[in-house]
């Protein structure tokens, strides 16, 4: 078997895998989008027979469409991900237009063809691809519908983790690990670095904010659509049911889409709590409702890339509100230049923001004792670090632990 790294290689983003056994197999197809630019993986001349996303995200999905644009193909994916894709396409899609690009993406013909090629896959049951291979998915507890993929073809295992996380949080019961595995192909977002404890950052979440609105202030928090703002809603009715915040732009169609799959949540009925507690904003006359009194605005992007966070950011410059972040940044986007430099990029200009900034750390990946956990259980013959900033070090890390690892770069190749 043979395995190209065509994205993710040393940097987040763009994941995608090419895995040849008796087919190709893509392992994600999926974007990077820092500032004006969006980067994509290499995608491979020669036809690609299958195409298996861990999850929605566009940085695992948002080029699909591309492999569609000469070909037609089965795409696997739990039923939550055909979903979220098809929401988060759609955006992209918009977006690229909005911002004029010159190359698009992908067309929109080639967009329908991917999202009507899906086949749904069911965690825990294992799926053939051909007389020779399998597919099982395995609960990563990042994302609804997140997938851990496993891969059994001529007699070995292949586990591409995507993003996996394995501590239990408002959404989800966590990832398991899997045994007895031959190539191990796992995300190393935070190699080197350790989550703190998530209730603890919890609790600080909500008293920050709770010292915000007694001070007559506004709390927007910038959340991804998918996931994060979920969790967050969840946190927020959790601690004082007396909050009411705004929930905003994606983030309600998301949640929408999310609650038809109660199964892939750890608890359905506390998110519907969570959800008709908010105050779903349906019009600009809410947006402007929202900014005129101490309140907590939930709203996408997480990244402030777009989005109508950007905007609420923007009426909120020097005034009495706190920006509160809880997610990753990639470097060089508004979110990161806000975090580091106090300013962002608005409008063809440089926007300095005053206000104060926090962040808290409530990831939906892996941190550094748990990739080792799942190391340790999997105990691979060889192990691939991708998706990450620091992939050579854990590399190298593994390596001392006695492992055959190593941190691709892109457009590598590997047999085993």
């Amino acid at each position: 078997m043979k395995f190209t790294f065509l994205g993710a290689s040393r940097e987040v983003g763009r994941s995608a895998v090419l895995f040849e056994c008796d087919k190709r197999v893509m392992l994600d197809c999926g974007i990077k989008i820092h500032g004006e630019m969006t980067e994509r993986p290499k995608i491979p001349k020669q036809r690609v027979d299958a195409l298996v996303l861990s999850h929605a995200h566009l940085d695992h999905s948002g080029y699909a469409p591309a492999l569609f644009e000469n070909a037609s193909l089965p795409v696997y994916a739990t039923y939550p991900t055909q979903a979220l894709c098809e929401l988060l396409l759609e955006d992209s899609v918009r977006v690229q237009e909005k911002r004029g690009l010159e190359i698009p993406l992908f067309s929109k013909k080639a967009m329908k063809k991917c999202l009507h090629s899906f086949v749904p896959l069911v965690y825990e049951r294992k799926h053939s691809l051909t007389d020779k291979t399998s597919i099982t998915m395995h609960d990563a507890g990042h994302i609804p519908g997140a997938g851990i993929v496993e891969l059994n073809s001529a007699d070995k295992k292949v586990v591409y983790t995507g993003d996996f996380k394995m501590q239990e949080t408002f959404s989800h019961e966590g990832a398991q690990t899997v045994e007895d595995v031959d190539v191990l192909i796992t995300e190393s977002t935070y190699a080197g670095k350790e989550h703190p404890d998530r209730q603890t950052v919890e609790q600080q979440l909500c008293s920050e904010i709770e010292e915000t609105l007694e001070q007559g202030g506004i709390a927007l928090l910038p959340c991804f659509a998918v996931g994060r703002s979920q969790e967050i809603l969840q946190l927020l009715y959790d601690y004082n049911p007396e909050w009411k915040p705004y929930v905003d732009g994606m983030a309600v169609r998301a949640t929408r889409l999310i609650q038809e799959y109660p199964s892939y949540l750890k608890d359905a009925r506390s998110l519907n709590k969570a959800f008709r507690n908010a105050q779903v904003v349906t019009n600009p006359g809410m947006r402007f409702k929202a900014l005129r009194k101490p309140g907590i605005i939930v709203s996408p992007a997480g990244m402030l890339e777009g989005g109508h966070a950007i905007w609420y950011l923007q009426k909120l410059i020097g005034r009495n509100a706190k920006i509160i972040f809880t997610g990753f940044s990639v470097q060089d986007t508004n979110g990161w230049l806000l975090m580091n430099k106090g300013m962002i990029h608005a409008d063809g200009r440089e926007v300095r923001v005053p206000n104060p900034v926090r962040y808290f750390d409530l990831s939906a990946h892996a941190g550094e004792k748990d990739l080792l956990e799942f190391v340790q259980c999997a105990n691979p013959k060889k192990i691939f670090c991708i998706h990450g900033d620091h992939c050579s070090g854990f590399a190298e890390q593994l390596r001392e632990k006695g492992f055959d690892a190593v941190a691709p770069i892109a457009g590598e190749q590997f047999e085993f």
